[in-house]
């Protein structure tokens, strides 16, 4: 099971995977190359000050990709150094999955913002945006965004790392439309059957999953 996405390359970088040993996760050749597409989109010179911090952030990245990731993204909004991990994670239900159900706010807890988005390659889903306290002075808050989505061959997510409210807010939008044109592969033989997320459930914040994949 894999997912597919179509995306702008000045916006969204595409992490390789880890294929080896170190130093598969330096590869200077592919940092080189992307650095220089992200710049030059922003009409900034590659061997400016800026294409160095470029450079040491798109390493930075790659250090981050998890191995249990479909597809790791490095969103940047352009012209800065500003930028968020986005994981994509997908999988098959195990054969001794038995669906459960549990409660939104146990996942994210209390004051997360909660809606239902929607995928026409995928279905259905929810959209979390769950809040952090960051014990700074004076005090601050960051947040993160988790997209869920389900059927009755598997599940999808999509999760920002935490990161800055303003960030949040950038990449919510991109993120829906990188989402909107995602597509399931599956096995031959085998189809992703979309659902549809039933809005009551969302009212006392709760919705139906696949036990196994919340760890309940």
């Amino acid at each position: 099971m894999n997912v597919t996405c179509r995306f702008d390359p000045t916006v969204w970088v595409a992490l390789p995977r880890d294929t080896g040993p170190p130093p598969a996760h330096s590869d200077e050749g592919w940092i080189e190359q992307t650095a220089e597409s992200l710049l030059t989109a922003w009409n900034e010179p590659p061997e400016g000050d800026l294409g160095q911090l470029v450079k040491l952030a798109l390493a930075n990245a790659l250090n981050t990709v998890d191995p249990t990731d479909s597809m790791t993204l490095q969103f940047w909004p352009g012209g800065s150094l500003a930028n968020v991990i986005v994981r994509v994670a997908t999988a098959t239900w195990a054969g001794d999955d038995q669906p459960g159900t549990v409660t939104l706010e146990e996942i994210v807890g209390d004051g997360a913002s909660v809606s239902i988005v929607e995928s026409p390659g995928i279905g259905e889903g929810v959209e979390i945006i769950r809040y952090q306290a960051v014990n700074t002075e004076p005090p601050s808050t960051a947040a993160a965004i988790d997209f869920l989505f389900h059927g009755p061959s598997g599940w999808l997510t999509a999760s920002t790392d935490v990161t800055l409210m303003e960030m949040v807010a950038l990449v919510r939008e991109p993120l829906r439309q990188l989402l909107g044109a995602a597509e399931i592969e599956m096995a031959p033989g085998t189809s992703w059957k979309p659902t549809v997320v039933d809005a009551r459930f969302l009212v006392g914040a709760t919705e139906e999953w696949q036990d196994r994949l919340l760890g309940s």
